[in-house]
């Protein structure tokens, strides 16, 4: 804070020499940054870890969503959802039952919130499960991100025949066969790059996998575009892709038409959990990819 004192004697010097305080440039960047601090909160340590790069700011709704889960989570029907975190091959899984979920504990801000930004929905929920479990009132401990697995939602389920792009980043459930998988293969996330000029290090995380390494130094007076990946410390998930075909109605199926095929990406816990032939119901997000499938098929793909 700064303590600004005036001396009344100044009201007798020449026009010149006065000096209006609040049109002053440094005056205004305080000001400035004395609102932008008013509007952020206290920031859960976990926060970081589930928004890399996004702020904790009260007018983000992403914030007011996380805020609300923290509430209904820190309850009797909260701990007894948060016990049922389990940890296989170093990755932390919450099986989610939504008609359960939605009976013990009522939020109409999460079915809505799934509906219209699902990804940011599950992160929220994910990271305020975090913050109670491992860093609410305890030291500091960093596992790696809680993975939600939702399923039981009934209002998310779609026939293939509908699945078009104007479902491109809604949930989603749809019902098949799986008729072929991949090898389970790792998928790079994360990694740190080296500047070529300061030696800074930089860490970038990689959405879906796409590489993307940074576009310029982000230490003060370095603008190199220069940078060495340093590939020891990748981190790395499990990645399988599965090609789901729509299961054969005798009532309502289409003739001469060859079934609908969807793939889908599994990650973690979830690869290597069904073998061709099984009839699984997969709840996910719906993206787009372009890119050589290696389960065979064409480039274009839901």
């Amino acid at each position: 804070y700064y303590l600004l004192v005036f001396s009344n004697e100044c009201r007798d010097l020449p026009e010149s020499f006065r000096f209006d305080y609040r049109s002053s440039k440094s005056f205004m960047e305080t000001e400035e940054m004395f609102e932008e601090r008013a509007t952020r909160l206290d920031i859960p340590r976990s926060w970081s870890e589930y928004f890399p790069g996004d702020g904790f700011l009260q007018n983000d709704p992403k914030v007011g969503l996380y805020r609300e889960f923290y509430e209904v989570l820190h309850s009797s029907p909260g701990e007894v959802l948060i016990s049922q975190v389990n940890m296989k091959e170093n990755v932390y899984t919450l099986p989610v039952d939504f008609q359960v979920l939605q009976k013990n504990l009522p939020t109409e801000s999460f079915a809505t919130a799934l509906l219209l930004d699902p990804r940011n929905a599950l992160l929220c929920f994910s990271a305020a499960i975090h913050e109670l479990m491992f860093n609410c009132d305890k030291e500091y401990h960093y596992p790696g991100r809680i993975k939600l697995r939702l399923y039981n939602y009934p209002e998310s389920m779609l026939a293939l025949k509908h699945l078009k792009a104007a479902y491109i980043g809604r949930l989603i459930s749809v019902r098949g066969t799986v008729a072929r998988m991949s090898v389970v293969k790792p998928l790079v996330v994360e990694m740190d790059f080296s500047c070529g000029k300061c030696g800074s290090a930089i860490k970038r995380q990689f959405s879906d996998g796409v590489y993307a390494p940074p576009s310029t130094c982000v230490m003060i007076g370095c603008k190199s575009k220069t940078f060495l990946p340093n590939r020891g410390h990748a981190k790395s998930i499990n990645f399988q892709k599965i090609r789901i075909q729509e299961l054969l109605d005798a009532n309502g199926h289409e003739e001469g038409r060859m079934p609908r095929t969807v793939e889908c990406e599994l990650t973690d816990d979830l690869v290597d959990s069904c073998v061709p032939g099984d009839v699984v119901t997969i709840c996910g997000i719906v993206k787009v990819i372009n890119t050589d499938m290696d389960i065979g098929g064409g480039k274009h793909n839901l």
